[in-house]
């Protein structure tokens, strides 16, 4: 028996070849780079990257002004932060509280607004 050809369809014709699949991986932006790598960019874009940058630059500063003027007042970053870990320390607990609010609500069959009426808290604590 002879063997098989495949047969040729026009479509199949005009196919490029694939390449093998464990071949070198083509980036599609390839054609867009110089020869150092560095992609092309138009003037447009460069223009916008420089406002963009010289934003950057301007909110630098004016965050790195008001940091001096926080140390300045006797602010410390340390103790900043100490107040920072403590209040999500403290959303913590009231979130475990609200949940047992929640659950002693449902258990005894009557709204989270009545459980903190009984309990003599304010609604929108």
């Amino acid at each position: 028996m002879e063997p098989r050809q495949e047969s040729v369809t026009p479509a199949k014709q005009h196919q490029k070849p694939r390449p093998a699949v464990r071949s070198a991986f083509k980036s599609p932006f390839a054609d867009d780079r110089q020869k150092d790598g560095r992609r092309d960019v138009s003037d447009a874009n460069r223009e916008q990257i420089e406002r963009q940058i010289h934003q950057l630059k301007e909110t630098e500063n004016s965050l790195s002004n008001q940091i001096q003027s926080l140390k300045e007042q006797g602010y410390c970053e340390q103790e900043l932060q100490t107040h920072i870990t403590k209040l999500h320390q403290y959303n913590e607990l009231k979130d475990i509280g609200q949940m047992l609010i929640g659950a002693i609500a449902v258990k005894s069959g009557v709204t989270t607004k009545q459980i903190y009426e009984k309990f003599g808290l304010e609604f929108e604590d």
